[in-house]
């Protein structure tokens, strides 16, 4: 592997956890949707998926749900908020 990519060693050293970051070009308002599950409320049976457009950072919707990793749970909510805004 060192002599395929010698490069990737180093972004992947646990001595090199450096996050890179890209700066942002927004389209336009509700071009580009960001969805993310929050776990921090499992403990107690509470999980949160959220939606947030990317160019405005407005949250266009926030669910408590029993488990955000299933995925007919997300693509339910996606869809209600697809619809919700009209697409």
């Amino acid at each position: 592997m060192h002599e395929e990519d010698p490069d990737g060693f180093s972004f992947r050293s646990p001595a090199a956890k450096k996050i890179q970051r890209f700066p942002k070009y927004p389209i336009g308002i509700n071009e580009r949707w960001a969805g993310d599950g929050h776990d921090k409320l499992n403990q107690i049976g509470i999980a949160i998926w959220a939606v947030v457009d990317e160019a405005t950072s407005k949250w266009l919707g926030a669910w408590a749900v029993p488990n955000n990793r299933l995925g007919a749970v997300v693509a339910y909510l996606a869809l209600s908020l697809i619809e919700e805004m009209g697409g």
